[in-house]
């Protein structure tokens, strides 16, 4: 056969030669890993079973985060900023009302040249701070006494309060002492207060208005409550929120990979929830369509590969045919 016809001993050779040059230069061919089908599904099932950081808890870590920093920002610093703000309004209102007590003294004095508890009790009754409901108002003259007080049977008593005691000490030894100020103490019951004083010029008695620290706070101290409460629900909300995101995120990403893991086992089974990310004009979308490119290139590779091997094998049997 070879001497009848040589042209076509020379053809065959000459075809099997270029083909093997041809795969060999080829620069996108494959090198394949020499692994079963099955052995493949296994390795594919044990990457996924194994516990990963993934992108999805990623998220709802920062979310969470997010929300610690603003729970401790609010906390921490908007939260006590409102209570001195509040504090430092409760002490100049007391301490706007006390002066005016002792002017209202001054002017019914220089009127009357004296000031009595009935005079007290008109002049002062009113005297209130809104949204305070402990605040009163008392006046002490000079021997400690308490002329007027907002509360029934203090008025004739002598004052306990050791600050208002010591200012009227050095009121009668003629030594230096504020005419007004703001003070704090804790009364005999252990009760906290706030209050704010000023001394009449004319009589020297000292008008005090003062009020329940707690109830001083009662605003603030409810919006904290508040606050607390908004924030177990907002992250709660947010939480709930941010799974949702990260599973709008992660699920195209997770069938992605599956398809990348079904190529990587030869498995070019078309998957319909990648053609249907296809669609997305997200960047999911775009990475569906070039996946499923590759995996088209690829499936167009592998076919070529199997032609050309069934080609060389042929073209094997011809040259054998032919020796």
């Amino acid at each position: 056969l070879l001497a009848q016809k040589p042209e076509k001993f020379m053809e065959v050779g000459n075809k099997a030669l270029k083909d093997a040059v041809v795969k060999r230069n080829n620069t996108r061919s494959i090198r394949f890993e020499e692994i079963g089908l099955k052995d493949a599904m296994a390795k594919a099932k044990k990457e996924k079973n194994k516990v990963k950081f993934s992108i999805k808890y990623r998220v709802l870590l920062l979310v969470l985060g997010t929300i610690v920093i603003m729970a401790a920002l609010i906390l921490a610093y908007i939260i006590p900023m409102a209570k001195k703000i509040q504090k430092s309004s409760v002490e100049n209102s007391m301490l706007e009302l006390a002066k005016l007590g002792a002017r209202s003294i001054d002017i019914e004095y220089k009127s009357k040249q004296n000031v009595s508890t009935q005079d007290l009790e008109e002049l002062l009754k009113d005297v209130q701070i809104e949204g305070i409901s402990s605040c009163y108002t008392y006046v002490v003259n000079t021997d400690n006494i308490q002329v007027y007080h907002k509360r029934p049977g203090k008025t004739g008593t002598l004052v306990i309060n050791e600050i208002i005691k010591q200012l009227n000490a050095d009121i009668k030894n003629n030594k230096s002492y504020q005419h007004s100020a703001i003070i704090s103490y804790v009364d005999e019951n252990g009760i906290s207060k706030y209050a704010a004083y000023a001394v009449s010029d004319t009589t020297k008695w000292v008008t005090v208005v003062a009020g329940y620290e707690k109830d001083a706070m009662q605003n603030i101290n409810m919006i904290q409550t508040n606050s607390i409460a908004v924030l177990v629900v907002l992250v709660i909300v947010i939480m709930v929120i941010g799974y949702v995101l990260s599973l709008k995120i992660t699920k195209p990403i997770a069938t992605m990979t599956d398809t990348i893991k079904d190529i990587a086992a030869f498995n070019f089974t078309k998957s319909d929830k990648l053609s249907m990310l296809q669609h997305r004009s997200d960047e999911t979308g775009e990475m569906a369509r070039q996946i499923f490119n590759m995996e088209e290139n690829l499936q167009q590779i592998v076919t070529s590969i199997k032609e050309m091997s069934v080609q060389m094998s042929q073209n094997a049997v011809n040259l054998v045919k032919v020796t």
